[in-house]
């Protein structure tokens, strides 16, 4: 994990944002989905961006 948040804090210009959101609070699982080129990742806590329902 050292060397990812190494890699992150480095890196992170250079990375898509998603990449380094999913990085960052340690969503490897959704990272690795985003990798993997899923285009149907589940939104957590944050939202995923997703406008709040009302």
């Amino acid at each position: 994990m050292v060397k990812l948040d190494d890699f992150l804090a480095r890196g992170r210009a250079g990375i898509h944002p998603q990449l380094a959101h999913f990085l960052q609070n340690r969503s490897y699982a959704k990272a690795q989905m985003f990798l993997s080129g899923d285009s149907d990742i589940p939104a957590g806590i944050c939202g995923g961006g997703r406008q709040p329902r009302g």
